[in-house]
């Protein structure tokens, strides 16, 4: 959960952006991982040691410099981790986002008011 709420927070800022890249990047996030049910995500996270055995560092067509197993580098548990932090965050954005989105131009007057800073989240 405390992964899911920083990179949620992350993306329903960048979805708030005024420039087309910062929204199109997080749209595209939000569309994979919502549109996609959570037993397939982490059916997919738990086989990436089934799909790649090891990893390999070095330079492409030469030997490898240094291999790691699959297994032994990440397990199962931490696969499945990082699977719903993913797959919450996309959740997560849209909550935050929702929840900037709401904030009505007369409590913003208010705010200014009593003296607080700060503008509006670029809601376009």
């Amino acid at each position: 959960m405390f992964f899911a709420i920083i990179l949620g927070v992350s993306l329903a800022i960048m979805r708030l952006s005024r420039t087309r890249w910062s929204r199109a990047s997080p749209g595209f996030y939000l569309w994979i991982f919502r549109g996609t049910p959570v037993y397939v995500q982490l059916v997919f996270w738990g086989l990436i040691a089934i799909i790649y055995k090891t990893i390999d560092i070095g330079l492409p067509f030469s030997e490898p410099w240094v291999t790691f197993s699959t297994n032994d580098l990440i397990g199962a548990f931490w696969l499945a981790v990082i699977g719903l932090a993913l797959n919450e965050a996309a959740y997560m954005a849209e909550i935050v986002r929702a929840g900037l989105l709401s904030v009505d131009k007369g409590q913003e007057e208010a705010a200014t008011a009593l003296g607080m800073a700060g503008s509006r989240p670029c809601a376009g």
